[in-house]
């Protein structure tokens, strides 16, 4: 294991709200999403899994990050579909099995009716008109449940983009997920940070415009490039 943990410091410290990663397969990004997640996440106790690493040795100001907020966490690698509507089922898929891990949200007095009742929609398969809000309405129930901004890492996100394109069903996706993106990263109060990993920088074009907070840091950039490959 090489040590990328100060990766996780350069995160806290850099002001962008939502940070993309475009990196070429076999580069460590998931494996960099899943540290991040077991950092940050309020539901887990990691203390001993960074213990000896590099960003045990920060700060106070680092250190009290851990384990605070709550984390979304997803790869659209699965979505990988010949028809949009097979994208949409496997989306839907992809959201219950998400929304599986939350169903506490469901008995909770702090969480609204109808925001229950989109839940049981998402978690049951059943949602189709604002599906591409799910990303977003789960991300405000956690905020009000936790009472803390939430983290959303989304790994391999141009992948259903990619396939739309090679299927002739691109403008049906790039249209969806630019809803799921200005919908999640763009002026969403319940966001605390968003990091996206791909292969592609299709995000600030054409709809995803509408999420035009989004920071690149690209192969080439020097800042972050420790993290990510070898130097």
């Amino acid at each position: 294991f090489i040590d990328k943990t100060l990766f996780i410091k350069e995160l806290i410290d850099d002001t962008s709200k939502v940070l993309l990663f475009p990196r070429p397969r076999r580069f460590g990004k998931s494996l960099n999403m899943s540290m991040l997640k077991y950092y940050f996440d309020i539901s887990l106790d990691s203390n001993a899994l960074f213990k000896g690493l590099n960003i045990s040795k920060c700060s106070k100001l680092y250190l009290d990050e851990m384990n605070k907020y709550p984390v979304v966490s997803l790869t659209l690698k699965e979505c990988k579909k010949a028809t949009y509507e097979a994208f949409l089922m496997s989306f839907k898929t992809l959201i219950s099995n998400l929304y599986y891990n939350y169903q506490f949200l469901i008995d909770s007095p702090l969480i609204k009716e109808v925001d229950k009742e989109y839940f049981k929609r998402c978690l049951e398969k059943e949602e189709n008109q604002e599906l591409s809000l799910a990303l977003a309405t789960l991300i405000h129930m956690l905020e009000i449940y936790y009472k803390s901004q939430v983290i959303v890492l989304l790994d391999e996100y141009d992948v259903p983009i990619l396939e739309g394109y090679l299927n002739g069903y691109y403008d049906n996706i790039i249209n969806f997920m630019g809803e799921v993106f200005s919908s999640t990263f763009k002026g969403n109060l319940s966001l605390k940070k968003g990091i996206v990993t791909g292969i592609l920088k299709v995000i600030l074009s054409g709809p995803f415009s509408g999420a035009n907070n989004i920071k690149v840091y690209n192969i080439t950039d020097n800042k972050y490039s420790t993290y990510f490959g070898f130097t």
